[in-house]
């Protein structure tokens, strides 16, 4: 299953360290780099076929690969020092280098745009298999660069290219021995308040008839503290946080169930097959050589290869 997700772990977007990487309205931003930065190995034109290479051909007569993403300190978010932090912004820098590729960025603040028709979202596309539609931002961009669950009504709308599996895990001390939701029955649960993960808390109460404490945690303070002081048995959290926070604290674990498995990715127009084989070539290539996996460390702080244990993968 590892070398599965090697394989189908996807992501591309271009743009390189040093260049132009720009926001539409804005000056360009130039990324500092060193000379040696700029000697990474380009990807041998042979791997792409001739449609592929017409693709990336004209998106370099059009100005580079336009890509909508959100602004998060996961995904892309520029630094009061000039710095940017962010996953797929990183990731998409390193794919941009190898196609000699400017990265348009359009940034947004509200998800919801990024499947909105007309201007709204109507959740009635999530059930109605009639409504498709080309969302407005894919009307203006070639490429979403944020990790977006794959699932029916999206895949109906977009292309979804996968990339890593992810999920919410249960960890606290001794979690790793939790195999069954009754084993938390009258434990302690560290949740914010009115949170995801205390309306998580209900559901497990209500689906396995037991009862979790709540201890409740301010909304500035991470609930991986209140483990270690032993306040709290366990907590909820994505697996990627829950990771880091395991890796600074030896004496907390992960429980082996996984309340939430999904497959995150980016999304390119329906009809953009050259773009998708493009990025889904980009990605093999990372994978072998290691860059997906280095990119993931420096940006998340964690190993991947330990990530995809922890997810039974």
């Amino acid at each position: 299953m590892r070398k599965y997700w090697r394989l189908l772990l996807i992501l591309v977007v271009l743009s390189g360290i040093g260049l132009s990487c720009r926001n539409r309205g804005d000056k360009p931003q130039i990324a500092d780099v060193t000379a040696e930065e700029l000697q990474v190995a380009s990807i041998p034109a042979m791997i792409f076929t001739d449609e592929e290479i017409h693709r990336i051909d004209a998106l370099r007569e059009a100005g580079g690969l336009r890509a909508a993403v959100l602004l998060s300190s996961d995904n892309y978010l520029p630094q009061e020092d000039g710095s940017i932090v962010g996953f797929d912004y990183h990731l998409a820098e390193y794919f941009c280098r190898q196609l000699d590729l400017p990265l348009v960025l359009d940034p947004q603040e509200d998800f919801s745009l990024f499947f909105s028709d007309g201007g709204r979202f109507d959740e009635a596309v999530i059930k109605n298999d009639d409504i498709i539609y080309t969302p407005d931002l894919l009307k203006t961009n070639d490429i979403y660069i944020l990790p977006l669950s794959i699932n029916e009504w999206r895949e109906r709308l977009t292309s979804m290219i996968p990339m890593y599996p992810t999920g919410v895990g249960i960890y606290g001390r001794g979690a790793e021995n939790i195999t069954s939701f009754r084993q938390m029955d009258n434990m302690i649960a560290a949740v914010l308040k009115d949170s995801y993960a205390e309306h998580l808390v209900e559901f497990l109460e209500d689906e396995y008839d037991i009862h979790l404490r709540r201890f409740y945690v301010p909304a500035d303070e991470n609930a991986g503290i209140y483990l270690i002081e032993k306040q709290a048995d366990v907590t909820f959290e994505g697996i990627i946080p829950s990771s880091k926070n395991i890796a600074a604290h030896p004496e907390l674990s992960i429980s082996p169930l996984l309340i939430r498995k999904v497959t995150v990715g980016w999304a390119v127009k329906s009809e953009d097959e050259s773009l998708s084989s493009v990025i889904s070539k980009l990605v093999e290539n990372s994978l072998i050589d290691g860059s997906f996996q280095r990119i993931f460390f420096e940006n998340f702080n964690v190993d991947f290869d330990i990530m995809l244990n922890l997810l039974g993968e």
